[in-house]
């Protein structure tokens, strides 16, 4: 099963990149400490991902897992859960939240910044 069929895909956030860029920011709010937020990535293969996520509520850590088309996935605590190249093209998934073992704030704001550099500026001597 692809990541494109699954239901946090369906109902995740698209991320929409502006012409030309390599890099955007979404702002979520959660209502609820165990709330987590979904955003979606088409990429390719080859190109290199960073994700990070950020708490902007005081006293808020956050966590984000990145799960790819393939199905393989990475994460951990916020800040940068993602810096790597990527195994495959499609549909990436972001699930972004707080971490609740370092914190628990009733509800709070966070932002996900993902930066996505095409293959050809890693290739460059």
């Amino acid at each position: 099963m692809s990541t494109t069929d699954t239901p946090a895909a369906q109902t995740a956030t698209p991320i929409e990149f502006m012409h030309g860029a390599f890099s955007a920011q979404v702002e979520g709010h959660i209502g609820t400490a165990d709330q987590k937020l979904s955003y979606s990535v088409v990429a390719e293969e080859g190109q290199f991902m960073i994700v990070n996520v950020i708490g902007r509520t005081p006293m808020m850590a956050t966590d984000g897992v990145v799960v790819f088309p393939n199905g393989q996935q990475t994460g951990g605590p916020g800040g940068v859960v993602m810096n790597q190249a990527l195994p495959a093209s499609g549909t990436y998934i972001i699930t972004a939240g707080q971490h609740l073992m370092a914190t628990n704030v009733p509800e709070g704001d966070l932002v996900v910044e993902v930066i996505v550099l095409p293959s050809y500026l890693l290739n460059q001597q």
